[in-house]
């Protein structure tokens, strides 16, 4: 079983025919698509720990919550959506580039 058996300068080769533009979009994308997901975890979490009185929460608290958890989710789909044409790209780039 062969590993890590790719040389540097085959490394090198293919970050320099991907271009700084598209991997810098993908990464800062990928970064804040993380960024949102833990964002809706912790979200979610102080959420749940909200007090219920009598088997029910405050109305304008409920909408509250929930729109927040939309618009996380929101960020969510946008970095993704962001995030996947642009690696897709820089991957495909560096394919078809000869060095």
């Amino acid at each position: 079983m062969m590993m890590m058996q790719v040389k540097l300068s085959v490394l090198k080769n293919y970050l320099q025919s991907a271009t700084a533009v598209f991997p810098c979009i993908a990464f800062v994308a990928l970064a804040a698509l993380v960024a949102a997901q833990v964002s809706t975890n912790i979200w979610l979490s102080e959420w749940t720990l909200q007090p219920v009185y009598n088997g029910t929460t405050d109305l304008h608290t409920t909408h509250l919550y929930l729109g927040v958890y939309g618009a996380l989710g929101v960020c969510q789909s946008k970095n993704q959506f962001l995030n996947s044409p642009f690696f897709d790209a820089s991957v495909s780039r560096s394919a078809l580039t000869r060095p």
